[in-house]
């Protein structure tokens, strides 16, 4: 839910920012949404976040105004950050904890034995050794499977090729649940730094647009 308010405040001010009630135009600095990771709080009690561009486009370290709150999130955790950035520090109006995953490895036998629920696929992107995914998901208070996993015969490269795994509790029928907006960001650096590797394929089976089920992530020469 903190997510989905994360989102309607965005929302908001996009639609509000360039309203001026005297007629005339004022200067604002809009608002960013973005998945940083967290380094942790300095002795001063201020938050030192890493924004990732995309794909290879280097790191920003970001100072915040404020803490985190290390008992729901811990250095190296990734978060969604509403913020202003300023300076020297950016002012930080909310986060939201995001799943922070490691890529996990598996025989083809194994993967081609994984059912999979369908994921309703928004965007997917790589930052750097990130890969983010938003989605819709049903919701169920019980755990589900939920994994990037890489068939372990192809890390050597120069194509390897992983899947989305989501598996849904026995009994669960995701016709029957509300959807939800999930973020997750998965580490593939394990992968990534591998010197044979040269691109990453990811399928999915995507419930917004069906013919979208293959993702493609090439590394910058």
């Amino acid at each position: 839910m903190r997510l989905t308010a994360l989102i309607s405040l965005l929302l908001l001010f996009a639609a509000t920012a360039c309203d001026s009630s005297d007629g005339t135009d004022a200067t604002l600095t809009p608002p960013r949404l973005d998945i940083v990771t967290f380094e942790g709080n300095t002795d001063d009690g201020r938050a030192r976040l890493a924004l990732v561009g995309p794909d290879d486009n280097g790191t920003t370290l970001l100072t915040a105004s404020r803490a985190l709150d290390t008992a729901t999130v811990d250095p190296g955790d990734r978060i969604l950050a509403y913020y202003t950035p300023e300076e020297p520090d950016i002012r930080l109006a909310d986060y939201a904890p995001v799943n922070t995953l490691k890529l996990r490895a598996a025989s083809r036998e194994v993967l081609d034995t994984l059912s999979n629920a369908p994921v309703y696929v928004i965007a997917v992107w790589r930052t750097g050794t990130w890969i983010n995914l938003r989605s819709r998901l049903p919701y169920t208070p019980e755990i589900r499977t939920w994994a990037l996993v890489v068939d372990e015969q192809t890390v050597e490269g120069p194509v390897a090729r992983a899947r989305i795994v989501h598996r849904l509790p026995d009994g669960v029928d995701p016709e029957r649940c509300y959807e939800f907006n999930n973020y997750t960001s998965f580490d593939i650096s394990a992968l990534w730094k591998r010197t044979g590797v040269e691109e990453l394929r990811i399928g999915v089976d995507n419930s917004n647009l069906t013919s979208e089920t293959e993702f493609i992530f090439r590394k910058q020469q």
